[in-house]
């Protein structure tokens, strides 16, 4: 399956960075846009709860999920108390 090689082909590339580096421990990883929901999918779908990928903490730059429906929130309460 496409999924599981590119699965495969990220983790390989941490492993080999982290050997480089002499890291065992957890990982951050950065992506963006699509590639934060691929990634995403790869730990949560593929790894699922086996979580053989130790990642401390994925961050996803300008991701295409519109963001959250909280930031809307935040938003119109600014533009309420300006305005009022």
């Amino acid at each position: 399956m496409r999924h599981c090689r590119r699965y495969s082909r990220l983790f390989q590339s941490i492993s080999k960075v982290q050997d480089e580096n002499g890291w065992s421990g957890p990982v951050d990883i950065v992506s963006h846009s699509m590639g934060t929901c691929i990634v995403r999918y790869l730990l949560e779908v593929i790894d699922g709860t086996e979580h053989s990928q130790k990642v401390r903490q994925l961050i996803g730059l300008d991701l295409p999920n519109n963001g959250s429906a909280l930031a809307e929130l935040f938003l119109l309460s600014e533009t309420w108390r300006r305005d009022h």
